[in-house]
């Protein structure tokens, strides 16, 4: 991968984790998916920012079929830090769709690789979802894996508190395990939605905003498809 592709893909990370959609949307437009083939480090980095991207956009169908993909590159490529970091992304995913167990399961076989390798920044980069999927993976009653133990296995959840120790504190106090369906909306929207919630009118949140009515409408049609609503009342009734 040549120098210029390489520092576009670190700009992108850090757009995703800003959640500044426009140049994303741009990035990803010209962006050739990975194919069914072994990956160099540096392409399979890339790929992996592509992932990011998708989730960030609230592209799910077309992230989790990308993710399973990557996950198969990497095992066959054997890079152990994009294998776990991969199933973290795919976790965070399913957590914001409200699906904890499969969020779990992939928390859980993140973990066993990231004990075997010791890895420990990968987790805590992922931020608050994945400090509360490690909460929920030490919390008995909660399933791990398919068939897996109802109780965490005591090497695993020792590894599982000292990631945690490493998150920041404002990151890893007490995040409440329940789906945190705004984290997966960009800033504005996250400003439209709380207007949305409190009954505000489009002309009214434009006016508040400082943007155009038909600006408004297209982060409300955003709003709705992330979270898989079909309109206002179903926003507020999700939300509520």
């Amino acid at each position: 991968m040549d120098r210029t592709r390489l520092l576009e893909a670190c700009e992108i990370e850090f757009h995703t984790r800003e959640r500044n959609m426009k140049p994303i949307r741009r990035w990803l437009a010209g962006h050739a998916f990975a194919s069914e083939s072994l990956l160099d480090p540096f392409r399979l980095m890339e790929a992996v920012v592509a992932l990011r991207a998708l989730h960030a956009l609230g592209r799910t169908s077309q992230m989790r079929v990308y993710g399973q993909q990557l996950l198969r590159l990497a095992e066959a490529s054997g890079f152990p830090y994009r294998i776990v970091e991969i199933r973290l992304i795919l976790a965070q995913n399913d957590y914001v769709h409200d699906n904890l167990d499969f969020a779990l399961e992939k928390m859980y076989a993140a973990l066993q690789i990231g004990f075997a390798q010791d890895y420990q920044q990968v987790f805590v980069q992922e931020g608050s979802i994945a400090a509360a999927l490690l909460q929920a993976h030490l919390k008995p009653g909660k399933r791990k894996g398919r068939g897996g133990s109802k109780r965490p296995d005591k090497p695993l959840a020792d590894y599982a508190r000292k990631l945690l120790k490493a998150f920041p504190e404002s990151t890893a106090a007490a995040v409440p395990v329940t789906v945190n369906l705004l984290a997966h909306l960009s800033r504005q929207e996250q400003r439209v939605c709380q207007h949305m919630l409190e009954g505000k009118s489009n002309g009214i949140i434009a006016q508040s905003l400082g943007i155009s009515l038909e600006t408004v409408k297209k982060h409300c049609q955003h709003i709705y498809r992330k979270l898989g609503v079909h309109g206002r009342q179903a926003l507020i009734d999700k939300l509520a």
